[in-house]
């Protein structure tokens, strides 16, 4: 799952989103739809662990934020 690219995860989630208005219409670069796996990624390498409340700061407060801004810019 980690080695899937971004795109081919979150296709579907950000189709959805735009036609909920809760992202523009600029496309989401590879990077920045890669971010949430990368950051698992690390905290899972570096501690061992993903606890439910980072889990949720990765998605609440970094993922949805830069995702809708940059589709809105």
């Amino acid at each position: 799952l980690l080695l899937t690219r971004g795109s081919d995860i979150f296709e579907p989630v950000t189709r959805s989103a735009r036609r909920r208005g809760e992202l523009g219409y600029r496309e989401l670069p590879q990077w920045l739809l890669a971010l949430p796996l990368e950051l698992v990624r690390h905290d899972i390498l570096l501690s061992g662990d993903l606890p439910e409340n980072r889990l949720t700061a990765i998605v609440d407060d970094i993922t949805i934020p830069a995702w809708s801004a940059y589709s809105r810019r």
